[in-house]
């Protein structure tokens, strides 16, 4: 008689017959059962509780995503209160223009001394540039302290600008799993959902896309005031 040499062990999925080989019920198992149960973990209540809220984070129903967007968020305060405080790009306008302005002066003034004492072929009178020479060296060591400060405020608002625009990222992934929900409530809601929860999700997934929708559009605003700024700082820099 030939030996049976099927081997026993817990797992009622697999078997030993000269080799391990898994049971096709265990990948059916898997894809129609343990997997739908795990990405769409959400429930009415989830809904429920995100339509409640009108801003911030807490308007994502999704929980792994929710999690995501408030490490984000995290950022964004971090970043904003790095811009706060920040001077006014108008002010760091104004004051190098004054520097400039300076430099220009004493410029002249030494080149002025220069060229006459050439035409005269005489030496240059120290008296007469030592005041221009200090203004431009002092004026010129502002204006490298000040263009450290402006690249440093734009890589701040570079930083508060790219976290905004993630952030807003995230809220459009919410909104695509929305859409989902709405076109395939029985992901969420079981396999025979009642009329009764049908309606309420609608009614929560609406309220949720018009939160979110204005929470982006405030993202977007926050995005281009940012841009803006590092935008006219960088032109503050470049200037000579």
């Amino acid at each position: 008689m030939k030996k049976n040499n099927t081997k026993s062990i817990p797992c009622p999925f697999v078997a030993y017959t000269g080799k391990w080989q898994v049971d096709f019920s265990f990948v059916l198992f898997i894809l129609f059962i343990l997997l739908p149960a795990v990405s769409f973990s959400q429930t009415l209540e989830d809904f429920r509780t995100a339509a409640g809220y009108t801003k911030g984070v807490e308007t994502i129903p999704f929980k792994d995503l929710r999690i995501e967007a408030t490490s984000i968020a995290s950022e964004v305060q971090r970043y904003k209160a790095v811009v706060m405080r920040q001077k006014k790009a108008s002010l760091f306008e104004s004051e190098k223009d004054n520097l400039l302005e300076a430099i220009k002066k004493a410029t002249a003034s030494i080149k002025k001394e220069e060229d006459l004492a050439k035409k005269h072929n005489v030496p240059v009178n120290e008296r007469q540039i030592k005041e221009p020479r200090e203004v431009l060296a002092l004026n010129t060591a502002k204006v490298k302290k000040m263009n450290q400060e402006i690249e440093n405020a734009i890589d701040a608002f570079d930083r508060y600008n790219n976290a905004r625009a993630a952030l807003r990222d995230k809220f459009d992934e919410a909104l695509k799993g929305l859409s989902d929900a709405a076109a395939h409530p029985a992901k969420y809601l079981g396999k025979a959902p009642t009329a009764g929860d049908k309606t309420h999700l609608t009614e929560y997934i609406k309220t949720i896309v018009r939160n979110i929708n204005a929470e982006k559009e405030t993202h977007l605003d926050q995005e281009t005031g940012a841009g803006n700024t590092a935008e006219k700082l960088q032109e503050t820099l470049n200037r000579s």
